[in-house]
């Protein structure tokens, strides 16, 4: 994973201009991916790294807000499992789906309150 913390900021309409750590690239090993390996030697990498990430985020001051454009195959993934706001296709970035998440999903996410 590859979080860069340098001057971006949040396009969520509340959250409009505040900082955010954003996730350049984030991978797990293709040995531990089902569709690949059929069975996982790990479960849970991904979440983990979100979490990282999260940490990161509340560490600079950026209240676990984090953004990232996701390949195709991770839509589902930042969607449904991180509970991150679906942005939309970014077309000036490679048309891929952007996707943020704000200081309530991030504590929802590592189930705060």
């Amino acid at each position: 994973m590859l979080v860069n913390l340098t001057k971006l900021s949040a396009r969520i309409a509340s959250q409009w201009g505040k900082d955010l750590a954003y996730i350049d690239y984030l991978s797990t090993a293709p040995w531990n991916r089902p569709e690949i390996a059929g069975v996982q030697q790990f479960h849970g990498v991904g979440k983990i790294m979100v979490r990282a990430a999260i940490q990161v985020s509340l560490d600079e001051g950026f209240r676990g807000r984090l953004g990232l454009h996701a390949l195709g195959q991770a839509t589902s993934f930042y969607r449904n499992v991180c509970g991150m706001t679906d942005l939309g296709t970014d077309n000036d970035y490679y048309n891929l789906t952007y996707f943020e998440m704000t200081e309530s999903q991030a504590k929802a996410f590592c189930g705060e309150t």
